[in-house]
């Protein structure tokens, strides 16, 4: 335990603190044994929670929170990547929505952030927003056929 400690991957330290921020100190450390995948994460009162005990929204920020980890290890080494995210934030809680929001606008400081969603609700404020008219499905271009 000891040696895990000090030895740590840096994207999961990395991924501890988004994690830690966006479930408001609920969980403290995601538990991922040197050479194994994640199999827990550490509430803070010291209880190991297994990941299918956590909330279909709760799991979903620990795999962004290690995916930001990634990134924030990747671009240790390399030129930052442009980064292309599709509505991940629509299984978050409001508060939780808009601390994820808070940490995607920090990368976007030094990467292309493009995030599509469908929610306009999103807290996610951008430099440039593009909306985009909803696209006509097949069911809506056959009714339209057959009124004119």
């Amino acid at each position: 335990q000891s040696y895990e400690a000090t030895h740590r991957p840096d994207v999961f330290q990395q991924a501890d603190v988004f994690f830690q921020q966006w479930t408001g100190g609920r969980y403290e450390r995601i538990l991922a044994p040197l050479g194994r995948s994640v199999e827990q994460v550490q509430h803070r009162d010291g209880r190991r929670v297994p990941l299918a005990e956590l909330s279909k929204g709760t799991a979903e920020q620990l795999y962004l929170a290690i995916r930001f980890g990634l990134v924030g290890h990747f671009t240790q080494t390399a030129e930052p990547l442009p980064i292309l995210m599709d509505d991940i934030l629509v299984n978050f809680d409001d508060r939780r929505a808009t601390l994820a929001a808070r940490s995607i606008e920090q990368i976007a400081e030094k990467h292309q952030v493009i995030y599509f969603t469908c929610h306009p609700e999103t807290p996610l404020k951008g430099g440039l927003e593009v909306p985009l008219p909803a696209l006509e499905t097949v069911a809506q271009a056959q009714v339209a056929q057959t009124v004119t």
